[in-house]
């Protein structure tokens, strides 16, 4: 029994030791939890994550766009060459049998939003730059470059824009893929926008110019910034909006007469209004004066023309037709669209605008007037997918001037678009 009992004892002990040994190399504590390398945030109503090691919330974003696109062809309006009177119209060079009547143009983008909060609020840089290719009719293509680089904080906005603070809702058009409605501003901006609650606010600022030279007339550079203004009311109803814009005119004559040095303006009106009972749907309407501005009168189309045969020329100051001193310009458009919402995925946008230009008595300019009409329909099966088909008729009156006859020129175009957002 006392080796029994001693054998027993001596096994306990051995299992205590080897127990004891094996806890001995158990951790002592929990592990460290497994690092989050991204961490989702959102500022500012801005989604995106978390820039480790700071407290700035960056979303990336972009989009590419394919377009196929078809559209009249026409033989110049006058063989003749205009050297008698070149402020007339612009013949199309290209406009023969042999122009392209289809084109195809794809644009990608990328860009960045920085978003941190401040005590004087929300502090951000939007970035975006993009690459675009075409060829054939209306390809409507530019060089790479930056879309986009603004500063925005506590209501200051400095940078690179995409668009003017005088600008209404329809620049650039309001549905389609065309310019129906033309603000023609240099990108280049700073100012400040103060909101006082209710829905109203209040900018002023300056931004590069975008001046307009008719014949015989020659820029001398920017002398003077053009000074914008705006106030803006958005509620539940829509949103209103009127802009005006004082413009410097700095030019000299090339047929021997003295520089001009005058100031310009520019006044816009825009109403938005939310159809009631129709989620997503809106009705547009706008309208725009300019004196010695052209580039602020939102003349239907006055940036791309459907290949027609001749198109107007546009000038804020222009030599008298003596060659003995300047006229002024008055510009005007009125614009009007619909954007409706059919179905969940399905909507359409018609939309129209006519506007004019005038010279004063004896211009070398000649006075004309554009009309530019048609609709969108948009698919959107799924999110940041979306179908497009624009469907545009424009026309453009240009009156006599001299040897040059009166044009009445028309174009129709087609453009099919496929756009992935993200």
């Amino acid at each position: 029994m006392t080796l029994i009992k001693s054998l027993l004892l001596g096994s306990a002990a051995g299992i205590v030791a080897v127990a004891s040994a094996q806890a001995a190399d158990l951790p002592t504590k929990k592990g460290a939890p497994a690092a989050q390398y991204v961490q989702v945030c959102t500022i500012n109503g801005i989604t995106g994550f978390t820039i480790p090691g700071s407290d700035t919330c960056l979303k990336i974003y972009g989009l590419i766009h394919f377009k196929v696109d078809l559209g009249t062809t026409s033989s110049p309006a006058r063989s003749i060459a205009l050297s008698d009177h070149p402020g007339a119209y612009t013949v199309a060079s290209n406009a023969t049998s042999a122009q392209s009547s289809l084109g195809w143009y794809t644009r990608a983008l990328i860009g960045f939003t920085a978003v941190s909060n401040t005590a004087y609020g929300p502090l951000t840089a939007d970035f975006a730059y993009d690459v675009q290719g075409g060829e054939g009719f209306d390809n409507g293509t530019g060089p790479a470059g930056v879309d986009h680089a603004l500063i925005t904080w506590a209501g200051l906005y400095a940078g690179y824009g995409n668009g003017s603070k005088y600008e209404g809702y329809m620049s650039g058009s309001l549905a389609t893929d065309d310019d129906m409605v033309s603000v023609d501003h240099s990108p280049f901006e700073v100012g400040y926008t103060a909101s006082f609650g209710g829905g109203f606010s209040a900018t002023l600022g300056i931004e590069s110019q975008a001046n307009h030279l008719g014949p015989n007339v020659v820029g001398v550079g920017e002398r003077a910034p053009d000074v914008v203004a705006a106030l803006d009311v958005a509620q539940a109803w829509g949103k209103a909006h009127i802009g005006v814009v004082a413009h410097n005119v700095n030019t000299v004559s090339a047929v021997g007469l003295g520089g001009i040095n005058t100031w310009g303006y520019g006044v816009l009106g825009a109403l938005e209004v939310n159809i009631p009972g129709m989620k997503g749907s809106k009705f547009d309407i706008q309208g725009d004066f300019a004196h010695d501005a052209v580039g602020d009168a939102g003349l239907a189309g006055s940036y791309g023309f459907y290949n027609l045969s001749a198109t107007p020329i546009f000038a804020d100051v222009a030599v008298n037709n003596a060659g003995t001193g300047y006229v002024g310009s008055d510009a005007w458009s009125v614009n009007a669209g619909l954007s409706l919402q059919v179905a969940p995925t399905v909507s359409i946008g018609p939309e129209v605008s006519y506007g004019a230009v005038t010279y004063g008595s004896g211009s070398s300019v000649s006075n004309s007037s554009v009309f530019i009409g048609g609709g969108n329909i948009e698919f959107v099966p799924v999110t940041n997918l979306k179908f497009d088909l624009d469907l545009i008729y424009q026309s453009a009156q240009i009156s006599a001037l001299g040897t040059a006859p009166s044009v009445n020129a028309n174009g129709f175009g087609a453009k099919f678009r496929i756009q992935r957002a993200f």
